[in-house]
């Protein structure tokens, strides 16, 4: 199974990429940019949003500011430091170590 692959730098810039979104996951609203999304090439999320991407990203509904929302079945407490890693390109301080955050590091290796 092959996921997309594009130049970032370049598709980023476009405002199709470059809109606000959200993400429902489990019930937790989180919004970013497509764009954060699209880092990761080989990603989940470049695989759903990218612009050479087969899948239909299933929008799920539109907000009162006319954003789109959608819909990830994951748990919201481990995303969000998958959404910080995707913004920042660094695991997340409050992450810590393997040895303080076992449960923690597990979950997200799980995600991963």
């Amino acid at each position: 199974e092959t996921m997309a692959s594009f130049s970032l730098s370049s598709s980023s810039r476009h405002p199709r990429f470059d809109t606000i979104i959200g993400l429902d996951v489990a019930g937790k609203l989180y919004y970013c940019r497509k764009s954060t999304l699209l880092g990761e090439t080989t990603s989940y999320f470049a695989a759903r949003f990218g612009p050479d991407s087969m899948m239909d990203p299933q929008l799920d509904r539109v907000d009162e500011n006319n954003r789109e929302i959608y819909f990830v079945d994951r748990n919201p407490e481990v995303f969000r430091h998958i959404l910080e890693y995707l913004r920042m390109h660094v695991l997340p301080p409050e992450i810590g170590t393997f040895r303080e955050h076992a449960n923690l590091w597990r979950a997200l290796r799980k995600e991963a």
